[in-house]
Parts: C-alpha cells; sequence; structure tokens
C-alpha cells in the first residue's frame, strides 16, 4: 500500500488531520497502525469498517504508554492527554486502536512497546 492509501484513515477518524498541508503530520498512533497492517495483524479493510462512535477509552494505560508516550504531538502539547482541557478527543490511531483492542479484532499483544 502507499502512503496516500493509509492517509484515508486520517481523513476518517481523525478530527486533527489536515489534509492540505503540504507534507501532513502523523500520530504515532498512525505509524503502529501502518505497522500492524504490513505485518499482517490486522486487515486495512477492518479497520475502515469500525465506527469511531465506538470509541470508549478502555485501553487508556497501555495505549498512554505505547501510543501517546513516543508520539511527537505530545511535545507541543496534546490535549487528550492534559487534565484540564475539557471535551477532549484522542487523535485517530489512538481511538481506532482501542477499538480494536476492544472488539477482540487486535489483541494487547500484537502492541509492542517502543524501544
Amino acid at each position: 500500500m502507499l502512503e496516500k492509501d493509509y492517509l484515508i484513515l486520517c481523513g476518517v477518524f481523525c478530527r486533527f488531520y489536515k489534509p492540505f498541508r503540504e507534507q501532513p503530520r502523523k500520530c504515532f498512533g498512525f505509524d503502529i497502525l501502518k505497522e500492524l497492517i504490513e505485518t499482517k495483524k490486522i486487515e486495512f479493510n477492518n479497520i475502515l469498517e469500525i465506527s469511531i462512535e465506538n470509541f470508549r477509552n478502555m485501553n487508556n494505560e497501555l495505549l498512554g504508554e505505547i501510543v501517546c508516550i513516543p508520539c511527537p504531538f505530545r511535545i507541543e502539547g496534546c490535549d487528550f492527554r492534559d487534565n484540564a482541557v475539557k471535551g477532549k478527543h484522542p487523535c485517530g490511531g489512538y481511538a481506532i486502536l482501542d477499538i480494536l483492542l476492544e472488539s477482540g479484532r487486535l489483541h494487547h499483544n500484537d502492541l509492542r512497546k517502543p524501544l
């Protein structure tokens, strides 16, 4: 798959995605999803079948460690991780991973901690 194919996920699932930037920046959750697809641990079409409305943040501790800590956006300030921000939303990658874990389509052992 090409990078632009993966960016479809950002457009569908991420409210922070800005497609008209010359080089769109991606969250770390995007990188994890891309690796999971490339290693055949999850199918691209399975991701497109889920609904962002099913996000419940049921894997906060695990995804916080694996997705949020190494994410480049955290340096600039992540509203989702800021307890003072009300009505906050996660990036699309985080939400997709949470939904996949909760639905059983992805197992926590499929996620590896960053070095």
